[in-house]
């Protein structure tokens, strides 16, 4: 399988985590697989799922040579939307086959950068999942 074949389909494992979550406490969503985001949640909200491996193997020589994972925003004109409409996005951290969503912000916080280092995500303030759906059924 080609690396981009990999990382769509994990892509697609942490979206299907992430609608587990929403299953969980009862929010309504619709999930899209060919659009610059990847749920409407509550009718109303879109939302963005982004997912990076905990850490990420630089040096195939060494046995020790890992560097923090980070999250890419690949096509541009996906980021360019997002940041227009400042979406939710959704970050989950991935180890192996397990999935943690660290939490969400919204798009224009990322100021159109396409990649976002793990570490970055505290200078963000980034919401947690409880406070997050509090907002959204605030109405």
């Amino acid at each position: 399988m080609k690396k981009e074949e990999v990382a769509r389909e994990i892509g697609l494992k942490a979206e299907n985590y992430f609608a587990s979550l929403l299953n969980k406490v009862g929010i309504k969503h619709n999930q899209f697989k060919k659009e610059w985001y990847d749920f409407i949640v509550n009718d109303e909200y879109k939302v963005e799922v982004k997912s990076c491996m905990l850490t990420v193997k630089t040096n195939r020589r060494s046995l020790n040579s890992f560097r923090p994972g980070r999250f890419d925003f690949t096509r541009e004109e996906n980021r360019e939307l997002q940041f227009k409409e400042d979406i939710w996005v959704a970050f989950i951290l991935r180890h192996d086959d397990e999935f943690i969503l660290l939490g969400f912000t919204r798009a224009r916080n990322l100021k159109k950068r396409r990649c976002i280092p793990i570490t970055y995500l505290r200078k963000l303030k980034i919401v947690k999942f409880k406070d997050w759906i509090s907002m959204i059924n605030r109405k």
